[in-house]
């Protein structure tokens, strides 16, 4: 009788205790490992590839996706029951007559907070939300990092064969200034002026080096390898700009669907939860017990159920927990709120940087380009016949220089400007808008 009425109390317990079983999380598969000799295969280093890469690779990334794995564990511990309580209570002086059974008791409580687990459940399922905005966040910077870089890479590139161009043009000139000393028809500052600019020329080389290499070691990084592995070779150049969308449909896509509000509007959701939570701090917590008492000399006394509930009666505190509440729902909606407005300020100034930077690539290679390169052929005519000096030859190839490289830094600006306004709507625009032309003014 003793042995089934233990049974009992142990079979009330794991009624009363049904979050007691736990389950196993299913493990989270990490990024696939990317070949580091894949990085260099290819003879041209693409954009998309290189983009995948570094979603699959970057470290920073791979740290947020399993802070979300444990944001998302919390929030299912948050509207879980509580352990319950295994008590057990002996008489020790029980054992020591021979005549009285020995006496013990044992017994289970559980704690069932009902009106409660919702709301907490619901507050820590909202903040997990907002944890994945972060992570969604976090991406869209990495993705403009490696835009940004990108650009670099190929800038740094482009303008070093550009230099390494004209220190041939120039040693073409030297070569003219040299045969005219020797004849006698100039002297000896012209080809020595063509020296000075081959000097400046190679310090311009170094520094375009620097620019490629640094870009370089930081796409290494990004791809979380060493900063000086081998990278694919930079494109030969960028399409000229093209056109953007209208300025109202991006900043209503970025107010709708950036990451950063979204985090925002889901912490908002959790301070409303919490709220509700603390309007029933005023509602009593249930606690059920099953006990087994052989305390008792009468055996159909021994098997004991019971409910206690506590009573909130502290009003001072209870009200205080709900007005921080109502205080932190507040600060939702006005954090929302500010969200929404640097996310409408940040697509429209990128906007206007893509705009600026589009007109101006439009000035350098249809107006400057072209007729520096007709003055430096005239120069160059003009020297060769003896109508003008070495000076006015070597001003033409550095003003032909300054448009060839403002032409590389202008089309890096606006790949750049379209990645910062890439990362202020939250998504590639490329195919996802309607397309109006970016230097059309009736889209500022």
């Amino acid at each position: 009788m003793h042995t089934r009425s233990v049974f009992a109390v142990l079979a009330a317990a794991a009624w009363l205790a049904p979050g007691a079983l736990v389950h196993a999380a299913p493990a989270t598969a990490t990024p696939t490992d990317v070949p580091a000799d894949s990085l260099a295969a290819d003879s041209t280093l693409s954009l998309a590839a290189l983009e995948r890469w570094v979603l699959e690779r970057n470290p920073d990334l791979e740290a947020m996706r399993w802070a979300l794995a444990a944001a998302g564990e919390r929030s299912k511990m948050a509207g879980a029951l509580m352990d319950p309580e295994l008590e057990f209570t002996v008489g020790p002086a029980s054992f020591d007559e021979a005549d009285l059974p020995a006496a013990y008791r044992i017994g289970v409580k559980q704690m069932l907070p009902w009106a409660k687990l919702g709301p907490q459940r619901s507050a820590a399922r909202h903040e997990a939300s907002a944890d994945s905005a972060g992570v969604a966040a976090l991406r869209n910077q990495v993705l403009r990092l490696t835009r940004a870089t990108y650009v670099e890479y190929w800038q740094g590139d482009a303008s070093l064969r550009v230099v390494r161009e004209l220190q041939g043009l120039i040693e073409e000139f030297r070569r003219v200034a040299l045969s005219r000393y020797a004849s006698g028809l100039v002297g000896e500052a012209d080809p020595l002026m063509a020296e000075a600019e081959q000097a400046r020329l190679e310090h311009d080389a170094i520094t375009y080096t620097r620019l490629r290499d640094t870009a370089r070691a930081q796409l290494n990084s990004l791809l979380h390898r060493e900063g000086g592995a081998p990278l694919p070779a930079a494109p030969a150049g960028f399409p000229p700009p093209g056109s953007v969308p209208p300025l109202a449909t991006l900043v209503g896509h970025a107010v709708r669907n950036r990451p950063e509000v979204a985090a925002a509007e889901a912490r908002a959701r959790a301070g409303q939860a919490r709220l509700t939570l603390a309007g029933r701090q005023w509602l009593p917590d249930v606690e059920v017990m099953a006990a087994y008492d052989r305390f008792m000399m009468e055996e159909p006394y021994r098997p004991m159920v019971g409910v206690s509930v506590n009573l909130p009666l502290w009003f001072g505190r209870i009200s205080a927990a709900r007005r921080e509440a109502q205080a932190g729902v507040a600060e939702g909606v006005a954090a929302t709120a500010g969200a929404r407005d640097r996310v409408a300020f940040e697509v429209q100034e990128a906007y206007a940087r893509v705009l600026d930077s589009a007109h101006e690539a439009g000035i350098v290679r249809h107006a400057e380009l072209p007729v520096n390169q007709r003055a430096l052929g005239a120069a160059r005519a003009g020297y060769e016949s003896g109508r003008n000096d070495f000076l006015t030859l070597l001003n033409a190839e550095r003003d032909l220089t300054r448009a060839r490289l403002a032409e590389i830094r202008v089309a890096a600006e606006y790949r750049m400007g379209l990645a910062d306004l890439e990362q202020a709507v939250g998504v590639a625009l490329a195919g996802a808008f309607p397309e109006t032309p970016a230097n059309e003014e009736g889209t500022r």
